[in-house]
């Protein structure tokens, strides 16, 4: 070899080296596995540990030394507590291990940390322990990619995403194919505060969560900003998005330190809701507060399961909104049986509504009530496949100043009316306009 190719080949095994550790000649193989020499086996700092054995903790605690890499070659730790200490891990594999400290890694499966598809631990102690440790370069932040892999993971508390301005967490699947289910009625899935992203999941209830269950909102928010909710399948919840209870936000750390129950800025894309009892999307509050203008583009809501299988689910309603800001695109409400408005605005809320489909309902309840100076615009109403059991049938309801725009309403010749039904807009409100309807086809001959 001659000099120039010399000097080469050493520059690359020098760099090569620098990215695992300070100290490249403090690489040791881990091969003991006597319970009282757990932590001298691994006491030096900027050394890489490569773990080819199986190290059984024995439910004591491992305390990295500072800068280490962790590499797995075959090997595994389990049963105890890791403290990791600006710590790097490659290859990663533990089982029911708890997580602590400052790591480099940025990305976690939680297969690699110890959560098992199909089996009957708590899934949520992983991921809650490897969403709290904190980032290496900035100690204060913890921004992370937490991923679902395909399977179905049981929890039994609640996932909780705190307080992420500036540092989001990603949690995210590969679709309907990696499911969070929460064994325990009348909790949440999720509690999310502040910026967070949450994709490519299927969050399902274990048992179908009843209208008294106020626990059971599968995402609840305390103050979501620029959050995303995007290819999302939500199952068996009283809602699939709501709020914290102020009291619940008592309890334990309040990252905000001041009490919140709002939506702001965020994007909700290709969300699918099905079998709930209460509303789907449940944004009534517990005091005056305003959102600010939320988007949401392609909702599926369905009161029953999304492959079929029930077809007689009994819900409350679509869509419950208080001082809510919402911007629709396409808006999908099917199902059999609801028994309060489909969708219900109060408190000066403000939705627009592009496209609205409502298909398959066998008693059709009031389809938009307004009430206390809030406003609602649907550009286009398409009904197909309902049934229309009222005498004098109220389908839009105008109450203390609110307004209802509609601009184009078809009823489809395929919906079934009794005889005596008429299609009716009632207002309790001094003004005369508030419902409009600007063009319609009607199939069914309701419109008098």
């Amino acid at each position: 070899m001659n000099k120039g190719k010399f000097v080469l080949l050493i520059l690359f095994l020098v760099v090569l080296s620098a990215d695992f550790c300070k100290a490249s000649d403090k690489c040791l193989r881990i091969e003991e596995n006597r319970i009282a020499s757990k932590q001298v086996c691994f006491s030096s700092s900027d050394t890489i540990y490569t773990i080819d054995k199986v190290i059984d903790l024995d439910g004591g605690i491992l305390k990295l030394p500072d800068n280490c890499i962790l590499r797995f070659d075959g090997g595994v730790i389990l049963n105890g507590t890791v403290i990791f200490n600006n710590t790097r891990i490659q290859n990663p594999c533990f089982r029911n291990v708890r997580f602590e400290g400052n790591i480099k890694n940025e990305t976690f499966n939680i297969s690699d940390y110890g959560a098992i598809a199909g089996s009957d631990m708590d899934c949520a102690v992983v991921i809650n322990d490897l969403i709290k440790l904190q980032s290496s370069s900035i100690p204060s932040r913890s921004a992370k990619t937490i991923v679902i892999p395909n399977g179905t993971f049981y929890i039994d508390n609640p996932i909780v995403l705190w307080a992420g301005w500036e540092a989001p967490v990603t949690l995210q699947g590969n679709g309907n194919t990696s499911t969070l289910c929460q064994r325990r009625d009348n909790v949440n899935i999720i509690r999310l505060y502040e910026n967070h992203y949450i994709r490519n999941l299927k969050l399902i209830y274990k048992n179908r969560q009843i209208l008294d269950n106020s626990g059971s909102v599968a995402i609840a928010c305390q103050r979501s900003i620029f959050s995303l909710f995007e290819n999302l399948t939500i199952c068996k919840a009283k809602s699939a998005f709501g709020y914290i209870p102020l009291n619940d936000q008592k309890k334990g750390w309040n990252p905000t330190r001041i009490k919140d129950q709002c939506y702001v800025s965020c994007n909700f894309r290709n969300i699918r809701i099905y079998e709930f009892s209460g509303y789907a999307l449940d944004f009534s509050k517990e005091f005056p507060q305003g959102d600010s203008g939320s988007a949401f583009d392609n909702v599926y809501i369905n009161s029953n399961d999304w492959l079929g299988r029930t077809t007689d689910n009994k819900s409350l309603g679509a869509i419950k909104g208080d001082n809510t800001v919402a911007a629709m695109t396409q808006l999908n409400i099917e199902g059999s049986h609801y028994s309060s408005n489909l969708i219900d605005l109060s408190g000066m809320s403000r939705v627009s509504i592009q496209s609205l489909h409502i298909e398959g309902i066998k008693n059709m309840p009031i389809i938009v009530k307004n009430s206390i100076q809030s406003l609602a615009n649907i550009s286009m109403m398409d009904i197909q496949f309902c049934n229309f059991t009222a005498d004098n049938y109220v389908a839009f309801l105008s109450e203390d100043d609110a307004l209802i725009t509609i601009g184009n309403f078809c009823v489809r010749n395929d919906c079934k009316k009794n005889s005596n039904a008429t299609l009716m807009t009632k207002q309790k409100t001094s003004n005369s306009h508030n419902i409009t309807i600007e063009y319609s086809i009607d199939c069914l001959d309701f419109l008098k």
